[in-house]
């Protein structure tokens, strides 16, 4: 038997197999190219990465804001409604593990990317993100990515206005995708009031508004000319910010028509109390709620799924309590958890509008894009939209609005006709507080911030 193993392993044995083997692999690589797959073919038959979903929240709570408090020393007073991590998720489409990165760019109070070395550093960057598979039945997207900032790979040095683009390493020229999230140093206590106000609504609906002010108390060492913009947003409505700023006191609804402009006041001076203020705020309704985590009601299935009724138009008039803006998903089951085709179905009751119709909630961010318009079916009356839509509980409302093709930015965006104003409505406000910091190039710090709503401030 051994001698047999030795005649078997011989030198002169293992030569020739050796040879043999190494012929092999001559021949298959000096073989022409037939038509079917080529040598370097591989890159070119993957499908590039599609991101058909991106948000974040804050901590583990996917109800809290994306706000993180920046631990310094000159932070003296406390954040509320911060967390000690965002947890941003990404929805991708790929038929394999999605090649992505994630790109953390310091923006000014109004979201224009700091053009500053020191602030946006392209290191300041990672592909370290949690992936694992979709449901198998889903036809809409097969990966689900999770990230939690700061972490050992990022630390963020300043506070501020945050963006989190994501890139594809396989795919570069791609537009990123992005979500917003906010880092603040309480260098400044601000407390955030609500009063009721009056305004001239451009539809027939109840003129009932608020006023919002935010009284910011700063320390001795801060420039008055520096505390220069308190930047006020409804709870999860990241892309709607409303402006108050010191230097002009002007304020800003994004895309809004001329006339909609808000009244602002700014009083006082840094180094004591400074209070910034803005009147004429729409109160706006309570959001409708989509819910889409009963799956006998809403199963899976490869046709739109519709809701028994068709949305009508709202004016003061809600039966649910809303999730304040949010997405929740955590009553949705695993196998569950994928995204379901939707048929949006809005009925004017014989009055469309004039202006184009949309729909902006939680399945969308709150943007409101060319995408997510409804048309209107003259043969049955109805406006209605076809979309993917993330199953969970979802709010949201019906906008109208100007399209401008050329941009793609929609004018006049309003939310009055169909959903009316109401008092009761429990939308949180927050107030954030931005100072000039003029070290490293100079930028934009979110010092503070303030949160309430109707029912009293919010700590």
């Amino acid at each position: 038997m051994f001698s047999g193993c030795r005649t078997q392993f011989a030198p002169d044995n293992c030569m020739k197999r050796l040879g043999r083997l190494l012929l092999c692999f001559l021949l298959f690589v000096s073989a022409p190219e037939g038509p079917g797959l080529r040598a370097g073919d591989e890159a070119d038959i993957r499908v590039p990465t599609r991101i058909v979903g991106i948000r974040a929240y804050g901590g583990r709570d996917e109800t809290l804001p994306p706000i993180v408090q920046l631990d310094t020393r000159a932070g003296q007073y406390g954040v509320p409604l911060s967390s000690d991590v965002v947890t941003i998720e990404i929805d991708a489409a790929s038929d394999l593990t999605p090649s992505l990165y994630v790109q953390f760019v310091h923006c000014d109070a109004f979201w224009n990317e700091s053009d500053n070395i020191f602030l946006n550093d392209q290191s300041l960057r990672t592909s370290n993100i949690d992936w694992y598979q979709g449901a198998q039945h889903s036809a809409y997207f097969t990966h689900r990515g999770t990230l939690q900032v700061p972490g050992l790979q990022i630390r963020f040095e300043y506070s501020g206005n945050w963006k989190a683009k994501v890139f594809d390493y396989d795919n570069p020229e791609a537009v990123p995708a992005e979500c917003r999230f906010f880092v603040v140093e309480g260098r400044t206590r601000c407390e955030m009031g609500i009063s009721t106000d009056f305004y001239n609504p451009q539809a027939p609906v109840s003129p009932i508004a608020h006023q919002l002010d935010a009284e910011v108390t700063t320390p001795s060492n801060m420039f008055d000319d520096r505390l220069h913009s308190v930047v006020f947003y409804r709870n999860h409505r990241w892309f709607e910010p409303m402006i108050v700023n010191a230097d002009n006191a002007f304020s800003f609804f994004p895309r809004r028509p001329e006339g909609s402009r808000r009244k602002t006041s700014v009083f006082g001076f840094a180094g004591a109390v400074k209070r910034f203020s803005i009147r004429e705020v729409p109160t706006e309704n309570a959001y409708r709620i989509l819910d889409l985590t009963n799956t006998a009601r809403y199963p899976v299935s490869s046709e739109p799924l519709q809701s028994p009724f068709a949305d009508l138009r709202r004016n003061g008039d809600y039966f649910e309590n809303d999730d304040d803006g949010a997405l929740v998903t955590r009553n949705v089951f695993g196998s569950y958890d994928d995204y379901v085709p939707y048929e949006f179905i809005f009925d004017p009751e014989g009055t469309p509008t004039r202006l184009d119709l949309y729909v902006a909630g939680s399945f969308n961010n709150w943007r409101v894009t060319p995408e997510w318009q409804l048309h209107y079916d003259e043969e049955s009356r109805l406006y209605r939209l076809r979309q993917w839509v993330r199953r969970g509980r979802h709010n949201y409302m019906y906008a109208t609005g100007d399209l401008d093709v050329d941009s793609g930015h929609v004018d006049e965006l309003n939310f009055e006709e169909y959903e009316g104003n109401t008092q009761s409505a429990g939308h949180t406000y927050m107030a954030f507080v931005y100072y000039r910091e003029p070290g490293f190039g100079g930028y934009d710090a979110l010092v503070g911030l303030g949160a309430a709503n109707v029912f009293g401030t919010v700590r």
